[in-house]
């Protein structure tokens, strides 16, 4: 049975195939045929094929399949071998499946007009998998080959287990209401700031952006109805989900015409002010200290139960803006969740008619958003954070726990303390300052272990790309500013000892989440006991001087090196298997690295 779980990751994890099938990935367009996937860090065209984002054109009529076109639309049912049958709906704007709906044109939908085939992958949050006892919540990928519109054929595969194949049978075409729809607007974001702005016509927006933006944006076309019709430049899933978040609050789906408008074009002195205030602290990380000292804690916290105001953790949360004076704070002690407030009052003798606690959401969760508003104690270096979803309900600690209170428990001049809350820059604060740029310099891996504040670098390859971690938290290399390594938090490591007559150790992040290989070999970070990071062997690190004395190789315990692959994913290998690999062979560009001092 072990073997042949071990051969069904190998499958999953099977580096020969065109696109990876684990960590997610992220298909951006970038002309005609070409797809750049973009996930842990290098990203190349994989195909000149006539592959295509699904919706890039329209369906044929009844679902006809149309090779130059989108998928066929129509309603199906599809079984999976030892998982019963489960129902698609395939439209010409959207695909559903098991309750899931996910646009056409999107970031995890394929279309390959050439061989007619649609993958299609989706996170389906209410799913358990033996595989992965601890998580609730697992991503699913459909692979499916339409030969006729009725022979259809397949695989299933969900995160942790193996392929398996399907059955599927076409029951009927989707209602025509279903595939109406006229392209009406595009809205934008720009360098993940949550602006917004209406137009009739994808280049009136470009014109626009064309004089006003040197850097990079990113917009959608969307139908009438709110789906997305054509996507433009990237963004990670957060910044998505808040520009459809920004569309559906400020644009009806029955306009006929829409109006230019901005989502901060109205905004006040005031506005402006608070949204200086955070400037420095987006898409960084940052530790929460109220006017009395006390802190925002969720170490040792799981998802929707309450935080504490523990003094000294110096706990960091990464800021996301997802909105005019509209903030999201992820916790880095359990990534992926948000401070949120909780779904119901709470049962507790305070003297406010409501209180709610304040808990750990889900990412996308709008209970996550905290709007920007001036002090509670009226102080202009500290600022109040006000529910959006409950408003005037501030977040403030009480007897060591975490609230959302609209009065006072006690008095006054204890609330206004309790919810006035300063942000401090979470690599300053409690640990060594980052505040240089990297200088290259050679010298023996020890030297990254003599002391016992450990030096933070950067770790790169003999042709200078950094390793790094994407958004994700999935490992890979790519030179400073490109793609998706652009945050100094995702490339800066140390180097823990746990030897002291070599140079073996831990290497972490500055948040403390470790480098560590997953059971099929793929790098990534996480927390010691979060995710698959659970076995000692598979995160602690040897560090071996190469032949000339100005690199090194990092192995595990069953000297598996650390290198990276031809599309850049960083992983471990042994020298006999990848002698069998003629394409990801362990050479020493791919596999020795050199240290950079900060």
């Amino acid at each position: 049975m072990k073997k042949e779980f071990v051969r069904l990751v190998d499958q999953i994890f099977n580096p020969d195939e065109l696109v990876v099938n684990y960590p997610r990935n992220i298909y951006n367009a970038v002309g005609d045929g070409d797809f750049v996937t973009q996930f842990a860090g290098k990203s190349g065209v994989v195909g000149r094929r006539t592959q295509r984002r699904a919706g890039c054109g329209r369906g044929g009529a009844g679902g006809t399949c149309a090779s130059s076109e989108g998928p066929p639309t129509g309603v199906y049912t599809v079984q999976v071998k030892w998982n019963g049958e489960q129902p698609l709906v395939i439209s010409r704007t959207r695909i559903k499946w098991r309750d899931v709906e996910v646009p056409v044109v999107h970031d995890e939908v394929i279309w390959d007009a050439d061989n007619s085939s649609l993958q299609v992958d989706v996170f389906v949050p209410t799913q358990e998998t033996e595989w992965l006892p601890d998580q609730v919540g697992v991503r699913e990928r459909l692979n499916l080959v339409f030969e006729t519109d009725t022979l259809i054929s397949g695989s299933f595969q969900r995160e942790g287990e193996g392929p398996l194949p399907v059955y599927v049978s076409k029951d009927g075409d989707v209602p025509e209401t279903e595939n109406n729809g006229t392209p009406y607007v595009v809205t934008w974001h720009v360098n993940d700031h949550a602006e917004g702005m209406c137009f009739e016509n994808y280049d009136d927006a470009l014109e626009l952006y064309k004089e006003k933006w040197n850097g990079p944006w990113a917009a959608r076309l969307y139908d009438s109805d709110g789906s997305v019709r054509q996507q433009y430049g990237i963004m990670d899933y957060y910044n998505w989900w808040a520009l459809d978040s920004w569309r559906n609050a400020n644009v009806s789906g029955d306009t006929d015409v829409p109006v230019v408008m901005s989502a901060s074009s109205s905004s006040t002195d005031a506005d402006d002010q608070e949204d200086s205030f955070m400037y420095e602290f987006v898409n960084s990380c940052v530790v929460f200290e109220a006017a009395n000292k006390y802190g925002l804690s969720a170490r040792g916290v799981r998802p929707n139960t309450q935080l504490y105001n523990t003094r000294g953790d110096d706990d960091q949360f990464r800021a996301r803006q997802v909105g005019n004076r509209l903030f999201a704070f992820e916790s880095l002690s359990t990534p992926g969740y948000y401070v949120g407030i909780d779904d119901d009052p709470a049962d507790v003798w305070y003297p406010q008619e409501k209180c709610y606690r304040s808990v750990l959401v889900k990412y996308g969760d709008p209970r996550a958003h905290l709007r920007l508003i001036p002090a509670r104690d009226g102080s202009d270096t500290l600022r109040s954070f006000e529910s959006a979803a409950r408003p005037g309900f501030l977040l403030n600690h009480c007897d060591g726990l975490m609230w959302f209170f609209d009065g006072p428990a006690n008095d006054e001049s204890t609330f206004s303390k309790d919810a006035s809350w300063k942000l401090l820059n979470g690599f300053e604060h409690g640990r060594s300052a980052i505040s240089s740029i990297p200088k290259t310099v050679n010298y023996e891996p020890t030297e990254m272990t003599n002391d016992d504040d450990a030096d933070v670098v950067t770790l790169s390859l003999q042709d200078g790309q950094q390793l790094y971690v994407n958004p994700e938290g999935w490992a890979g290399v790519a030179c400073e500013g490109d793609y998706t390594n652009t945050e100094l938090a995702r490339r800066a490591w140390t180097f823990t000892p746990i030897d002291d007559d070599e140079p073996t150790g831990i290497i972490t992040l500055e948040d403390g989440r470790q480098l560590y290989a997953n059971p099929a070999g793929y790098l990534g970070v996480a927390f010691e006991g979060c995710f698959t990071n659970t076995d000692p062997a598979r995160r602690i690190w040897n560090l071996k001087s190469a032949n000339d004395n100005d690199s090194f190789t990092a192995v595990l315990k069953d000297s598996r090196v650390m290198h990276v692959d031809s599309s850049g994913w960083a992983l471990v290998g042994s020298e006999a298997a990848h002698a069998r690999d003629q394409v990801n062979t362990l050479s020493k560009e791919a596999s020795t690295w050199r240290l950079s001092r900060f």
